[in-house]
């Protein structure tokens, strides 16, 4: 007779890829046939904060137990290369005012006043629009619990360092300006430029029309989209594709926890489908 915990995974290894792709959860554990360690992809939403992962019983146990954690970039690392890429931006005021409409400009030189900080004119569109997002869904959007701007990757690792687990990134410095440098076309550019002025309206009006996206990740509404095509947005792909030869490694010799952006989980070329690929069964479980 089988076991019913046994069958539950094998009846999960056969749905076929569609049928994972609303698992209503955040938690993958990942095995590979013929070893004894047992790895965990978590799916983090940054800008959330850390009482969500506390409130996750089974994801916290995972995180005790497991040998090494790995993060896109440990907090102390993160704060350099934020000072990094605005030293090396060739944005400036004038830059961004030949990029701007009147209409636009207006509201960005409100922003700017209000906030009493110009530095937002050193970051490019795509780096200003990563920033702009975090600002509103912390600031404005998920703000009942939030006591503080941790990100719920920092909650992570601060918990893991408390108990004593080794923190290790995966991202290089070089990594990530290379992410933020990339090369944009024109429309590209555009795009990113209206939805960073679009964002500072929304808080210079205290709009919270924008707001979901947090919400949405805590109650576990997500779509991995396992069958498509990602785009390499901040070199989502590229950076997959760096990290998988390094977890290879790491999860035939360690139990290992990893949390980083869901999207990096996510589409063909996210790691739970790369994992696959390489021979690991990758399983969708209960985060709490």
């Amino acid at each position: 007779m089988v076991k019913p915990l046994v069958a539950l995974l094998l009846l999960s290894c056969a749905l076929p890829v569609r049928a994972q792709n609303t698992p209503r959860t955040c938690l993958w554990q990942v095995h590979k046939p013929g070893t004894r360690l047992t790895s965990y992809l978590f799916g983090t939403f940054h800008e959330a904060d850390g009482s969500f992962f506390a409130s996750l019983p089974a994801s916290t146990k995972h995180l005790a137990h497991a040998d090494v954690l790995f993060v896109e970039r440990r907090s102390e690392d993160m704060t350099q290369d934020e000072v990094a890429l605005a030293a090396a931006s060739s944005w400036n005021t004038r830059r961004w005012q030949a990029r701007l409409t009147g209409p636009q400009q207006a509201t960005f030189t409100r922003f700017v006043t209000k906030a009493e900080d110009a530095s937002f004119y050193q970051y490019s569109p795509l780096a200003l629009r990563v920033g702009l997002f975090r600002l509103y869904e912390q600031q404005f959007c998920d703000t009942l619990a939030r006591t503080s701007t941790e990100l719920l990757d920092q909650y992570i690792e601060r918990v893991a360092l408390t108990q004593k687990t080794p923190v290790q990134s995966l991202d290089t410095r070089a990594d990530r300006r290379q992410a933020f440098s990339q090369a944009a076309d024109s429309l590209a550019e555009v795009a990113h430029i209206t939805y960073c002025v679009d964002l500072m309206q929304a808080m210079l009006a205290n709009d919270h029309s924008k707001c979901g996206s947090t919400q949405q990740y805590k109650a576990f509404e997500l779509d991995y989209e396992l069958e498509q095509s990602g785009e390499n947005v901040l070199g989502l792909l590229d950076r997959n594709a760096t990290w998988l030869v390094r977890l290879d490694h790491a999860f035939q010799r360690q139990n290992c926890f990893v949390a980083v952006g869901l999207r990096h989980l996510m589409y063909k070329q996210g790691l739970i489908q790369q994992l696959r690929q390489r021979g690991y069964t990758v399983t969708p479980v209960s985060a709490r």
